[in-house]
């Protein structure tokens, strides 16, 4: 059976008077509205220019606009069939077709309608939306791994680099944002020069001032009180996915509810695998005991509801969930980090310049980030001694800033007595910030 023929954008509804353009055209967004599919398309037969106007009903937009508002995949997948490319790129407050896909909370529907209209027309990969974003970027805002995955491996990757505009660069973040780590560091892997882009007035902060102003609470273990720094410095994070970035791996820790229960019912949680590896004894002890199989059914029962229950559940009696969870998000900082002061050449000093290096440390030292200023120097020992434009060095904004992590950072370090004798442009040291 031959399939609806496209709609030109040069027919219309000329022969028809505009208030029954009007009437027809609501009747089809109501029908789309519905899922009434019988409806849809004998009303856009009739009115032709229908399929293309908008009209403010209820729900403003056009036909297709509103069936992927409500998830009618059958009618989104007939009115992509009759609208022509041009068609497909009318946008309703600045949506576009498929950023309506992207923003259906239901992401089996909308990786299918996405599909379904990147098939007819891909250019609508590379228009931007609201926020001057591009629809890979509002799936990874909103939530939705598997569809931005899915955009990102059919985006041009040529409209992500940072010389066609900050389409990348804002990808770039919200994926750290987003915990998206895997997509993160293939585009720095890409295009290292994505996490320095000047964003301009008013624009957003690149990756790299972005990790410089992380919150030095999340990633220093020190603020923990002992027995969780204890805990902290013991427990293993699992890594996966190795990247060619030299040392840069990405970490991951069990992706979901199924992978971590099938993993706490086989060997009852993280943290008895981790005492069996700290402690043999204790996994000596347990292999002696035998399988549990020989037990009678309701001494298993006992030990798979019981026993197994209970020391799965030590991870939340104990915190150690969340201390897990903080070791993560440190590895997953460190390796962005690491991939992006990698993407800076330690020799060339325009570079050094333009990539914004420099104000990212002052940032940190304003924050306490002592992580970000660690990992910058280890790249770029050099900028240790610089300063900003009233001529204070790092270690002076640590003090004028209270940020005694970052302060002590001076004690390793073969200069200290010409970075503690510094003076500004106002002629103050040290002594007269505390």
């Amino acid at each position: 059976m031959e399939g609806p023929k496209p709609v030109s954008a040069a027919q219309g509804s000329a022969s028809r008077n505009p208030d029954e353009t009007e009437a027809n055209t609501r009747k089809l967004l109501e029908a789309a509205r519905r899922g009434d599919l019988e409806e849809t398309l004998k009303l856009a037969a009739a009115e032709r220019g229908a399929i293309r106007a908008e009209v403010m009903t209820y729900w403003r937009g056009r036909a297709l606009h509103i069936a992927l508002t409500f998830g009618h995949l059958h009618i989104v997948d007939k009115l992509v069939q009759l609208m022509s490319p041009n068609d497909l790129e009318l946008a309703t407050d600045s949506n576009t077709v498929l950023c309506s896909a992207v923003l259906n909370k239901d992401e089996n529907f909308n990786i299918s309608a996405a599909k379904c209209i990147v098939a007819k027309h891909d250019r609508l990969l590379t228009l931007p939306t609201p926020y001057y974003w591009i629809p890979v970027t509002w799936a990874v805002e909103l939530g939705h791994n598997e569809l931005a995955r899915y955009l990102y491996s059919v985006t041009p990757f040529h409209v992500l680099r940072p010389e066609n505009g900050k389409y990348g660069a804002d990808l770039l973040v919200r994926c750290y944002y987003s915990k998206m780590f895997d997509v993160a560091v293939d585009l720095l892997r890409r295009c290292p020069r994505l996490a320095m882009r000047n964003q301009g007035q008013g624009a957003g902060d690149n990756l790299l001032l972005t990790l410089a102003k992380a919150p030095s609470s999340s990633l220093d273990q020190i603020r923990f009180p002992s027995w969780k720094r204890w805990f902290y410095e013991r427990i293993h994070v699992h890594l996966a996915h190795e990247f060619n970035l030299d040392e840069v791996v990405n970490p991951v820790a069990e992706v979901n509810d199924s992978i971590r229960d099938n993993y706490a019912r086989s060997a009852g949680s993280d943290v008895a695998v981790d005492l069996a590896r700290d402690c043999p004894k204790l996994a000596m002890r347990d292999q002696g005991a035998g399988d549990k199989s020989q037990f009678p059914s309701w001494k298993r029962w006992l030990y798979e509801r019981l026993l197994l229950g209970l020391v799965g559940n030590i991870d939340n009696l104990l915190g150690i969930k969340k201390i897990r969870e903080a070791k993560l998000g440190h590895q997953q900082y460190l390796a962005l980090l690491r991939a992006t002061c990698r993407g800076v050449t330690p020799l060339n000093d325009k570079e050094i310049q333009e990539s914004g290096i420099r104000n990212a440390i002052f940032e940190a030292a304003k924050r306490g980030n002592a992580v970000f200023i660690v990992e910058a120097l280890k790249v770029h020992f050099t900028l240790y001694a610089i300063h900003d434009e009233k001529r204070r060095r790092i270690f002076s904004l640590a003090v004028e800033y209270r940020q005694a992590n970052v302060y002590n950072l001076i004690h390793g370090l073969s200069a200290k007595p010409f970075l503690s004798t510094s003076i500004d442009y106002f002629g103050n040291s040290m002594l007269h910030t505390t």
